[in-house]
């Protein structure tokens, strides 16, 4: 299966996660054959992070720098993370509760997550060496008004800091002063690699 590789349409990619899709058959001329193909995750996959908000608990927290907190909001029937800032000059950010450490120099990682908004913001790592922290902003994600997912790709991320201790996935959302009100809304966090 193709992903858009970090949201482009135009940086098309096999997806290395998932399984896939074969069809053994013959094609004859004017007939019609009806392909429904499924697809899921390998088996050998590890998903260090799966967030879906359905718990009551979530892995997640916002950083003493943030003005506004996570709230809950449906979607779709299911719970998802809500992030609101009405205020002038309001900024929101938050961080994985937990440390992960980046798979071998070389191997595939990639970070997925499902959202709409109608403001721009960041989706970043913050990367741990020994007496050092790095804030690496990653994407910034422009607003989409329907759900979409996307795949972000930090393989690259994961080989020039092999000597990084840990890292966390933070979100930030600085509001501009032309927007009266910032809403971004997120689901189905996964981390994945091999």
């Amino acid at each position: 299966p193709g992903i858009k590789k970090n949201g482009i349409a135009a940086s098309r990619a096999k997806y290395p996660f998932y399984t896939k899709y074969q069809v053994d058959t013959v094609l004859i001329g004017t007939e019609v054959l009806l392909l429904e193909p499924e697809v899921k995750y390998r088996d050998e996959i590890i998903i260090d992070w799966y967030e879906n908000f359905e718990d009551p608990g979530i892995s997640l927290d916002t950083t003493t720098s943030s003005h506004v907190g996570i709230t809950d909001s449906i979607a779709n029937g299911s719970n998802v993370a809500k992030i609101e800032l009405k205020g002038e000059f309001e900024d929101f950010k938050a961080e994985s509760i937990n440390n992960y450490t980046f798979p071998e120099p070389g191997s595939s990682l990639y970070f997925e997550m499902d959202y709409k908004c109608n403001h721009e913001f960041v989706v970043g790592l913050n990367i741990k060496t020994s007496g050092s922290l790095v804030n690496q902003p990653i994407m910034l994600i422009n607003p989409m008004y329907h759900w979409n997912k996307i795949y972000i790709d930090l393989s690259y991320i994961s080989t020039i800091n092999f000597n990084a201790d840990n890292y966390t996935v933070y979100f930030a959302v600085a509001k501009k002063d032309t927007v009266e009100r910032a809403e971004v809304l997120i689901d189905n966090i996964k981390l994945i690699h091999y």
